[in-house]
């Protein structure tokens, strides 16, 4: 640039009020917010106006896994923070966590026992035996039937809420 103005050969345009200028692309006064859950339970789109935020989606389920946070990458490595207003057009993708199912184990029996919970695949730990007056503790069935005695061996994989039941012999 020279002393009087000049830019490589042509005279400097005088500086205009900057309301004057006009866009050359329209400003854009909405984005679109995509949610990929990986399930069969889309929720789709949404439509956020510019510099505003966009609500995490809430109530969503997938079997055996919990959502544990959103992110902006494929990958689920870059969180996204709900609390930045939003600034494009994004696709936020689900990021969740296997949760192994767990099963109720039942004991019935002369004494209140509470409910055992289990993840599923996992044994349940024998309980002391319980005691009534009279008689000989037999062992923890499955059936209450007495002419369906199936001793419960506490090395079976628990795979399904169960009852079992003390089975007792009266002492003479």
């Amino acid at each position: 640039m020279s002393n009087d103005g000049e830019l490589m050969g042509s005279k400097l345009d005088p500086i205009r009020p900057i309301d004057t200028i006009k866009p050359i692309l329209p400003i854009k006064q909405t984005y679109t917010v995509s949610f990929c859950t990986s399930t069969y339970a889309g929720i789709g789109s949404v439509i956020v106006k510019a510099g505003q935020t966009v609500e995490r989606p809430t109530e969503i389920e997938y079997q055996d896994c919990e959502l544990v946070d959103w992110c902006i990458d494929r990958d689920l490595r870059k969180r996204f923070d709900f609390s930045l207003p939003v600034k494009g057009d994004i696709t936020l993708y689900a990021k969740w966590v296997f949760v192994a199912p767990t099963h109720e184990v039942y004991f019935s029996g002369p004494e209140n026992m509470p409910p055992v919970t289990v993840e599923h695949g996992s044994t349940v730990k024998r309980p002391p035996d319980p005691k009534r007056e009279g008689h000989t503790f037999l062992g923890w069935y499955i059936a209450d039937v007495p002419e369906e005695h199936c001793l419960f061996l506490f090395d079976t994989p628990i795979t399904q809420h169960i009852n079992l039941f003390a089975f007792w012999k009266e002492d003479k």
